[in-house]
């Protein structure tokens, strides 16, 4: 297409503007009259304004321009506003120069320590992500446990932990988030703390988090070590506590040696084997201190009211954490003599260990008494003698109480952190200046008081024993008034004599089924006759003689005669007969089941069948009289071992080479699998005096125990009743079996019938 001419584009422009003029004029009709009107306005401005200036209107004069203004001076510089300042402040002045000066000398002359320990710090800081602090807790499944666990998982620790049941494990480890592993301890056995080491050191070896990928075995250069170990196992739990009762009444042996074990003997053997690991070498403890890390430490948890004072009707609690202190205390005092002997490098690793003791008040439910229900119900279980002697002052503690409302978990919580992370952890933002929290420590020292009470029970450990005593005895005091005021003062009364024993009910025997109707007779069926050795050695057979004797009658009511429980006894003669029939005579007042404590002949079962004849066959003759040797005081679950002496039997031994002539001849089933001697037959309705009647032997020093394992022994000591003066009581610890005599055992014990005696050669 070819472009325009000039002529072309004048002309297109010459067409555009008439068009824009006239498209305005036909819009704006009335324009040309706003400029009419404009000029006409200005004609009448020129037309009546003045032609001259007024003479009123003054001039301004002659008059002098004034000289410019001075420059104004140039600024101060640094020094001289400096200079100015220091004339006019020299007090302050003086203040900032020996501060500047101090801090110069301090900065300059510090020891290199400090300088290491600020550095080290901001190194931690920066590597806060990596952890390699390790916090062994022993009893993680305590009511304390889990809150502390999380907690110093939450402040950076990786967090080894102890637990009594494997189902404990799954439930600690699952609200953790990967720095926690759970190990199962259980502190009533000691024979897991070597497993329990095992699995510790392997641990050790991990890589945490838990959960992440890859290698589980952590890098050399990041193997972990222990920072702290915390010791829960040393307060009392549901499980382990004991019901509270008199110092008189505890089974030192059973119930005293069990808590013991758990309490005080467990956790020390734990500690026993963590100190070397604690004692890293002179080079950790000095890397340790130089990142900000702290002092290692050993925190051992006791209840305030045990190891402060010691309470009424709580001996055992009271003697295991004593126990408990005072070893701990030995031990710190054994490791500052350590760090103080030398300047070597064990001594520098052992002043990085302390030893802290927190006793512990009510927390939560760390410590809970157990109910009053339950505390009545153990007064049953005392002797006549201790209820009349210790029930008035029992139901008194039992009637006040111990009303006291718990602090929070998190109380407890922060003070251990506190001392775990030598207070550069703490909940409060104030108590983590390193500052701070030195002299905190130097102020409380290694004893620390946490929850409610305990420090109540603190100051009282400090009075002297005399007004000590007056305190504590002044509720005792108030109830003996109250009871004394009383018409009928609240008393526990002694029970009352035995009454006589009722005789056994007979037997009840169905009759024989009528005829059939073709007239003739069915043949009686016959069933396995149960003998003493067969219940004995099979829980499945019934708990007394009823059911025994109801075992034993076939269904058409008629006795068989060819299957009969006859049993072969090896018994000692008539003079040591009636030594152990001296502890054969403790019992309860009342019995629920008339089979329960029947007198028979003290004996050892030897063996048992149907067949006289065979029983008969296999006594050896010519066979010398047998010695018997006392080894434990037991307590079972069935009827003929309700509580029974067990006999050493080992293998080699006269008895155990005649158990096992017997086993050849008649049968593994017909040998009692332990050879034992019964002191009491109780039925299944008086189960709860099996362990009654054991506690009361003990205590009244009936049957005396000695040695553990295979050295064991036990030893009856022979008192007579009808004797009233004061006696000299004999010691046995076993007989010579004399004689083996052939039992039918059917029916009620007293019925048991003797079939013939086998006099053994002396």
């Amino acid at each position: 297409m070819p472009l325009p001419t000039i002529e072309q584009i004048e002309d297109y422009l010459e067409s555009v503007e008439e068009l824009i003029v006239s498209s305005l004029s036909a819009a704006t009709p009335d324009l040309p009259k706003v400029s009419e009107a404009i000029n006409r306005l200005w004609q009448d401005v020129l037309r009546h304004s003045p032609q001259a200036v007024p003479a009123s209107l003054k001039g301004l004069g002659a008059f002098e321009v004034p000289p410019p203004p001075p420059p104004p001076p140039p600024p101060k510089g640094f020094w001289e506003s400096t200079a100015d300042w220091v004339v006019e402040h020299p007090w302050t002045t003086a203040g900032i120069t020996v501060g500047f000066v101090g801090a110069g000398l301090l900065a300059g002359y510090a020891h290199p320590r400090f300088r290491r320990t600020r550095v080290g710090a901001r190194k931690h800081a920066a590597a806060s992500a990596e952890r390699r602090q390790v916090v062994v807790v022993l009893g993680g499944d305590s009511p304390l446990g889990l809150p502390l666990i999380l907690d110093l998982e939450k402040k950076g620790y990786i967090v080894i932990t102890s637990v009594a049941a494997p189902e404990a494990v799954d439930e600690i480890e699952s609200k953790a988030h990967g720095y926690v592993r759970a190990l199962v301890l259980d502190p009533t056995e000691p024979e897991m703390i070597p497993f329990f080491l095992r699995s510790l050191a392997s641990t050790m070896s991990r890589r945490f988090p838990l959960t992440v990928a890859g290698d589980p075995h952590a890098a050399p250069t990041t193997h972990l070590f222990v920072q702290s170990v915390i010791s829960l196992l040393t307060l009392p739990s549901s499980t382990t506590a004991s019901s509270p009762a008199p110092l008189e009444h505890l089974n030192l042996r059973g119930t005293y040696q069990d808590y013991l074990q758990a309490t005080h003997i467990t956790p020390l053997q734990v500690i026993q084997a963590l100190l070397p690991l604690l004692r890293s070498s002179p080079a950790r403890a000095r890397d340790a201190l130089a990142n900000g890390l702290g002092k290692q430490s050993i925190v051992v948890c006791l209840p305030a009211t045990d190891a402060r004072v010691g309470l009424p009707f709580g001996s055992a609690q009271a003697m295991s954490a004593a126990a408990t202190l005072r070893g701990v205390e030995v031990l710190r005092r054994e490791i500052r003599a350590a760090s103080s002997s030398g300047t070597s490098g064990t001594a520098e690793a052992m002043r990085n260990i302390r030893v802290v003791v927190v006793d512990v008040g009510a927390v939560g439910e760390a410590i809970k008494a157990p109910s009053s229900d339950s505390a009545l119900k153990s007064i049953d279980k005392w002797t006549p003698a201790e209820q009349a002697a210790y029930g008035a002052a029992f139901g008194s503690q039992l009637e006040q109480g111990i009303r006291r409302n718990p602090s929070d978990t998190s109380v407890f919580v922060d003070a251990i952190v506190d001392v775990v992370s030598n207070g550069r952890k703490s909940g409060r933002a104030c108590r983590s200046h390193p500052a701070f929290a030195t002299l905190r420590q130097f102020v409380r020292g290694d004893r620390i008081v946490v929850g409610a009470g305990a420090h109540t029970y603190a100051f009282a450990s400090y009075l002297p024993p005399l007004l000590l005593d007056a305190l504590l005895n002044i509720p005792y005091f108030l109830a003996s008034i109250r009871n004394a005021l009383l018409p009928i003062p609240p008393r526990v009364t002694v029970p009352p004599p035995a009454a006589a024993a009722a005789p056994p009910p007979a037997a009840v025997v169905e009759k024989p089924p009528a005829a059939s109707s073709s007239g003739t007779d069915s043949e009686p069926e016959h069933s396995e006759t149960g003998s003493e050795a067969d219940v004995e050695s099979n829980s499945g057979v019934g708990e007394s003689w009823a059911f025994l004797l109801t075992y034993m009658v076939p269904r058409h009511g008629r006795m068989p005669t060819s299957t009969q429980g006859i049993s072969l006894w090896l018994v000692p003669n008539e003079e040591t007969t009636k030594k152990i029939e001296t502890a054969m005579k403790t019992r309860p007042p009342t019995t629920k089941s008339p089979s329960s404590f029947p007198p028979f002949q003290p004996h050892v079962t030897l063996a048992s069948s149907s067949d006289p004849a065979a029983l008969r066959a296999v006594v050896p003759r010519g066979q010398s009289a047998i010695p018997v040797r006392f080894k434990s005081l037991e307590v079972g679950e069935k009827y003929f071992m309700s509580v029974f002496v067990a006999v050493h039997s080992s293998p080699g031994s006269p008895l155990e080479n005649l158990r096992e002539h017997l086993r050849a001849s008649l049968g593994d089933a017909a040998v009692p699998p332990v050879a034992h001697l019964s002191l009491y037959y109780i039925d299944e309705a008086d189960k709860d005096e099996r362990e009654n009647t054991a506690r009361r032997l003990k205590s009244e020093l009936r049957v005396l125990e000695g040695g553990r394992g295979d050295e064991s022994e036990v030893k009856i000591a022979c008192f007579y009743d009808d004797i009233e003066e004061e006696q000299d009581p004999e010691l046995i610890d076993g007989f010579d079996g004399e004689e083996i005599w052939m039992v039918r055992c059917e029916g009620p014990v007293p019925g048991w019938e003797v079939m013939e005696k086998f006099v053994l050669a002396k």
